[in-house]
């Protein structure tokens, strides 16, 4: 069966070809719009068997979406955070993290470590929603983390998130005010509760 993904990671990757077997022909566009564009003219001919697989991105919080029995979306926003929500986050901890660090961590800040990345994703994910929303443009690729996380306590430095994406996407000319200002306003829709951390980030 022919399946479109309009984005692709090397855990999304491992992903979808445990669950479709790499035998399946499956074709990256890596962007939603293309992969939902190619489904609308295949479904326009009755093409057979046709499954596109996107990032549900800021959809569900929006309340946006494809309807079509062929469109399958990412539970949370993408698979990486798919990954935080679902067992397979102990399994890497597991694997390649120390369990007396883990179990110290988790006394220090009376949070387990999916909380934490989760609470922590949030700075990051009302920004780029902020940026999606208004036209922004902004880039968060290759992001210097440094700049803007506390290593030790995994908590991002808000302000400096701010200039360091600014920065990054020589968008100096964003007013810091008009940023908070909409992210400030999205936080009052209660989105960070629950599973919508997950959605967001």
């Amino acid at each position: 069966m022919p399946v479109l993904l309009s984005s692709i990671s090397l855990f999304g990757k491992a992903l979808f070809y445990t669950q479709f077997g790499m035998a399946s022909n499956i074709t990256i566009t890596y962007t939603k719009s293309i992969a939902l564009a190619v489904l609308s003219i295949l479904e326009q001919i009755d093409f057979p068997g046709i499954l596109v697989i996107v990032d549900t991105d800021f959809d569900a919080l929006e309340g946006k979406g494809f309807s079509s029995p062929n469109v399958l979306y990412t539970d949370t926003h993408d698979p990486e955070t798919m990954l935080i929500k679902s067992p397979a986050l102990e399994k890497v901890l597991g694997e390649f993290g120390s369990e007396n660090k883990i179990e110290q961590f988790k006394q220090d800040t009376g949070k387990d470590v999916r909380s934490i990345l989760l609470e922590s994703g949030l700075p990051i994910g009302y920004l780029r929603w902020v940026s999606s929303q208004n036209g922004y443009s902004l880039k968060f690729e290759g992001l210097d983390f440094s700049k803007f996380l506390d290593k030790e306590k995994l908590t991002i430095g808000e302000s400096k998130l701010t200039k360091t994406v600014k920065d990054k996407s020589q968008r100096q000319d964003i007013p810091n005010e008009q940023i908070k200002s909409s992210i400030q306003k999205l936080k009052r829709g209660n989105h960070d509760r629950g599973t919508s951390a997950a959605t967001m980030t």
